[in-house]
């Protein structure tokens, strides 16, 4: 019985630290690549009332692209483009940057 008992207790055990209201932290990445959009790149790219991706840049350049070729987009460097180049940021922040979009294709 007793041995019932602690398997009992176990179980429960396990299903309540699922059922915690923490959620998981956010990747670092993600985290300084949204801090970075906000300070460079919002004002031109708001989010759209419908909150279904980010204004003015085209799904197919998230979901196309690897996280390379949207690191050297963002930098800009020889593209014909309205888009100020952001050559100044380093290539983590780029690569945060990068991850940022990427994680907002599924929102």
């Amino acid at each position: 019985m007793g041995y019932l008992r602690s398997i009992v207790a176990i179980g429960v055990s396990a299903g309540l630290i699922g059922c915690s209201d923490e959620q998981t932290p956010p990747n670092p990445s993600i985290a300084m690549g949204e801090a970075l959009f906000q300070e460079n790149c919002s004002e031109c790219h708001p989010r759209s009332g419908r909150s279904d991706y980010i204004k003015r840049i085209p799904a197919t350049l998230l979901t196309k692209k690897s996280q390379y070729e949207l690191m050297e987009w963002i930098k800009g460097t020889g593209q014909h483009r309205e888009m100020p180049s952001f050559d100044n940021l380093t290539d983590e922040e780029r690569a945060s940057l990068a991850d940022y979009l990427h994680s907002q294709i599924m929102k």
